[in-house]
């Protein structure tokens, strides 16, 4: 447990899903962020580490 945040499967449909339900943004590992991206008006934030997360808030 270094931080490190991996690839997960299903960002496309976590991400339909997020702007289904009204959310404005979405935090995801960054070797998947392009694939949420896809999603119109919803903003796809790409991290490495927890700490990027962190910052972020």
């Amino acid at each position: 447990m270094d931080g490190e945040v991996r690839p997960i499967k299903g960002a496309l449909p976590i991400a339909i899903q997020a702007r289904k339900e009204g959310f404005k943004g979405l935090i995801l590992p960054k070797a998947n962020a392009r694939e949420a991206a896809m999603v119109n008006n919803l903003h796809v934030y790409g991290v490495n580490h927890i700490n990027e997360v962190i910052e972020f808030f």
